[in-house]
């Protein structure tokens, strides 16, 4: 942690996810306000009454844009917590019991690596429905093949080691030494590519919400908006511009504070 926090790219990432953060938090907050229509204050631009201006309904940009980081942001914490432990699991599992259950899940792992993400995931959430939750599980599912990957290769470095040994000896089954043993093992390694993944997690969330397939009007989604306000980028480039600035702050933070785990966790790292 002090390695950490010696960082200023890991304090720079802090700094540019507090106010998406504080956004997502008073999120309900500013539900009614994200969603008020005034007609008669369309697109006006940036002005001590409305700091980010209005679209073209009259919304308060400032407001939707942070009640959007709820569904942008929470959207990206569903997504790690479905695959970051469905990748381990099967990673674990692939390396501890090796043989032809090894070989049919590297093979699944392989099949799905090989597809594009975003070509896949745009496929599921057609087949799911537009939804956030639907969207979700569809980033989910092309999200796990490189936690299972990076699982399986630190589980056959750990296979031979002396208290997996002294596990089998005591009676424990493969299944248990894979789920308490081996697991554990890999969490440090997978909590960086996590942090550093929640940035292509963001922008895949986004251009889902982009082509309407993510959080449904009115609710308030950035790639929703940055798509609703790509037709008045020259008569009011910040209805489109706000959010995307929260996407880029977003996605650079998470990258940040990646890089930085990274190194406060690396084991070859020198210490002081």
């Amino acid at each position: 942690m002090n390695r950490f926090l010696r960082d200023p790219l890991a304090w720079l990432g802090i700094v540019l996810l507090i106010p998406l953060i504080l956004g997502a938090a008073l999120g309900p907050l500013m539900a009614d306000a994200a969603l008020e229509t005034h007609l008669s204050a369309r697109l006006l631009p940036p002005s001590a009454d409305h700091w980010f201006g209005t679209d073209a309904l009259g919304r308060d940009v400032l407001a939707r844009t942070l009640a959007g980081a709820r569904q942008t942001l929470g959207l990206a914490v569903l997504v790690a917590g479905l695959a970051a432990p469905l990748g381990l699991l099967i990673g674990a599992l692939a390396g501890t019991l090796g043989g032809w259950i090894e070989n049919v899940l590297m093979r699944m792992t392989d099949i799905a690596l090989s597809v594009p993400r975003l070509i896949l995931a745009l496929a599921l959430a057609a087949a799911l429905g537009p939804g956030l939750v639907n969207a979700a599980i569809a980033v989910a599912l092309t999200a796990w093949p490189p936690y299972a990957r990076q699982a399986r290769a630190e589980t056959l470095s750990a296979r031979k080691a002396d208290f997996i040994a002294a596990a089998r000896l005591c009676g424990a089954s493969e299944l248990r030494i894979a789920c308490i043993h081996v697991v554990p093992l890999g969490l440090s390694s997978m909590l960086v590519r996590l942090s550093l993944d929640l940035a292509g997690i963001v922008l895949t969330a986004a251009g889902l919400g982009f082509l309407g397939l993510g959080a449904q009007p009115p609710a308030p989604e950035w790639g929703a908006m940055v798509a609703a306000g790509r037709t008045h980028l020259i008569e009011a480039p910040w209805v489109a511009g706000f959010p995307g600035l929260a996407i880029l702050m977003a996605g650079l933070g998470f990258s940040l504070i990646g890089d930085a785990l990274r190194d406060a966790l690396d084991p070859r790292a020198e210490r002081c």
